[in-house]
Protein backbone atom coordinates (compact mmCIF):
# COMPACT_ATOMS: atom_id res chain seq x y z
CA UNK A 1 0.00 0.00 0.00
CA UNK A 2 1.46 3.19 -1.13
CA UNK A 3 2.03 6.38 1.28
CA UNK A 4 -0.08 9.39 0.62
CA UNK A 5 3.83 10.81 -0.13
CA UNK A 6 4.00 8.40 -2.47
CA UNK A 7 0.46 9.00 -3.81
CA UNK A 8 0.83 12.49 -4.44
CA UNK A 9 3.97 12.30 -5.84
CA UNK A 10 2.51 9.36 -8.24
CA UNK A 11 -0.18 11.60 -9.50
CA UNK A 12 -0.22 13.38 -12.40
CA UNK A 13 -4.32 14.05 -13.19
CA UNK A 14 -5.53 17.06 -11.39
CA UNK A 15 -8.98 17.24 -12.33
CA UNK A 16 -10.14 18.74 -8.84
CA UNK A 17 -10.54 22.53 -9.05
CA UNK A 18 -10.41 25.13 -6.30
CA UNK A 19 -10.06 28.62 -5.92
CA UNK A 20 -8.29 30.47 -3.46
CA UNK A 21 -7.80 34.42 -2.16
CA UNK A 22 -4.08 35.57 -1.79
CA UNK A 23 -3.09 38.34 -0.17
CA UNK A 24 -1.27 41.47 -2.23
CA UNK A 25 1.88 41.06 -0.87
CA UNK A 26 1.57 37.02 -0.57
CA UNK A 27 1.12 37.11 -4.25
CA UNK A 28 3.47 39.34 -4.90
CA UNK A 29 6.42 36.94 -3.55
CA UNK A 30 4.73 34.48 -5.41
CA UNK A 31 4.41 36.11 -8.77
CA UNK A 32 8.77 36.91 -8.41
CA UNK A 33 9.48 33.20 -6.96
CA UNK A 34 7.52 31.91 -9.75
CA UNK A 35 9.27 33.64 -12.63
CA UNK A 36 12.50 32.27 -11.54
CA UNK A 37 11.39 28.78 -12.29
CA UNK A 38 9.15 29.52 -14.75
CA UNK A 39 6.29 27.54 -12.87
CA UNK A 40 2.54 28.14 -13.27
CA UNK A 41 0.96 29.78 -10.20
CA UNK A 42 -0.77 26.41 -10.25
CA UNK A 43 2.34 24.10 -10.03
CA UNK A 44 4.00 26.49 -7.42
CA UNK A 45 0.81 26.00 -4.73
CA UNK A 46 0.96 22.54 -5.60
CA UNK A 47 4.48 22.73 -5.05
CA UNK A 48 4.26 24.01 -1.85
CA UNK A 49 1.21 21.83 -0.80
CA UNK A 50 3.35 18.63 -1.34
CA UNK A 51 6.28 20.33 0.96
CA UNK A 52 4.12 20.92 3.55
CA UNK A 53 2.12 17.32 3.46
CA UNK A 54 5.63 15.90 3.89
CA UNK A 55 7.06 17.96 6.55
CA UNK A 56 3.69 17.04 8.24
CA UNK A 57 4.20 13.33 7.67
CA UNK A 58 7.88 13.57 9.07
CA UNK A 59 6.86 15.62 12.01
CA UNK A 60 4.31 12.57 12.71
CA UNK A 61 6.50 10.20 12.14
CA UNK A 62 9.08 11.45 14.34
CA UNK A 63 6.63 12.32 17.14
CA UNK A 64 5.76 8.40 17.11
CA UNK A 65 8.60 7.41 17.46
CA UNK A 66 9.56 9.51 20.12
CA UNK A 67 6.86 7.87 22.07
CA UNK A 68 7.61 4.45 20.98
CA UNK A 69 11.38 4.99 22.22
CA UNK A 70 9.40 6.34 25.61
CA UNK A 71 7.26 3.62 26.39
CA UNK A 72 9.52 1.15 25.46
CA UNK A 73 11.77 2.65 28.18
CA UNK A 74 9.98 2.19 31.23
CA UNK A 75 10.76 -0.31 34.00
CA UNK A 76 7.11 -1.23 34.58
CA UNK A 77 6.82 -4.28 36.99
CA UNK A 78 10.79 -3.41 38.00
CA UNK A 79 10.05 0.40 38.90
CA UNK A 80 9.69 0.96 42.85
CA UNK A 81 6.28 2.75 42.61
CA UNK A 82 4.79 1.07 39.93
CA UNK A 83 4.94 -2.40 40.72
CA UNK A 84 1.53 -2.46 41.83
CA UNK A 85 -1.57 -0.87 41.24
CA UNK A 86 -1.66 0.51 44.92
CA UNK A 87 2.27 1.78 44.49
CA UNK A 88 0.77 3.43 40.90
CA UNK A 89 -2.08 5.19 43.12
CA UNK A 90 0.29 6.53 45.98
CA UNK A 91 2.72 7.54 43.54
CA UNK A 92 0.39 9.92 41.54
CA UNK A 93 -0.67 11.27 44.93
CA UNK A 94 2.59 11.83 45.77
CA UNK A 95 3.25 13.91 42.74
CA UNK A 96 0.11 16.20 42.96
CA UNK A 97 1.27 17.10 46.52
CA UNK A 98 4.77 18.25 45.30
CA UNK A 99 4.23 21.77 44.41
CA UNK A 100 6.79 21.48 41.80
CA UNK A 101 4.74 19.31 39.40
Amino acid sequence: MLSIIEQIQQDVTYSERTQISLSPTLRKVVEKKRAATGESLSEYIRGALKIRVNAEESEYKDRMSAVKAFVGARKGKRHKYWNTDKKIENWQRMLRRDNRY
